[in-house]
C-alpha cells in the first residue's frame, strides 16, 4: 500500500505543475479579454454587424477565442487535451498515417 500512495503523490506532483502552468496561462487570457472587452464596449460598441469593419471583426473573434480557452480550461478539457500526445508510436510507424497527415497539412497549408 505504501508504494501506491507514493506513485499517485508522484503524479499529483506533476499533474499540479502542469495545472500550475496552465493557470498562468489562462491568467493571461484572463487578463487579454477583459482588455479586448473594454476596447470593444468603448470603441466599437453600436457598430453595425452587416458592415465590415477588420478592427471590430479581430476584437470580436478575439472576445471568441478567449472565451473557448477559458471555457476549455474550465471543463478540464484543455489539461486533457495538454497531457495527451500529439503522435502516438503506433501512427509513427504507419505509412498510411503519414501519408495522409502530410496530405492533409499540405492542403491546409497551400
Amino acid at each position: 500500500m505504501g508504494h501506491v500512495k507514493v506513485m499517485l503523490v508522484h503524479v499529483e506532483k506533476n499533474y499540479g505543475e502542469v495545472k500550475m502552468e496552465v493557470a498562468i496561462f489562462i491568467t493571461g487570457v484572463l487578463l487579454l479579454l477583459l482588455v479586448l472587452e473594454v476596447i470593444y464596449w468603448t470603441r466599437f460598441r453600436g457598430q453595425p454587424i452587416d458592415v465590415y469593419n477588420p478592427l471590430v471583426s479581430w476584437t470580436r473573434a478575439g472576445i471568441v477565442f478567449c472565451s473557448c480557452f477559458i471555457i476549455s480550461w474550465a471543463t478540464g478539457t484543455m489539461n486533457k487535451i495538454l497531457a495527451a500526445p500529439l503522435f502516438t508510436p503506433e501512427q509513427l510507424k504507419n505509412p498510411q498515417w503519414i501519408a495522409w497527415t502530410g496530405q492533409a497539412a499540405s492542403f491546409l497549408l497551400s
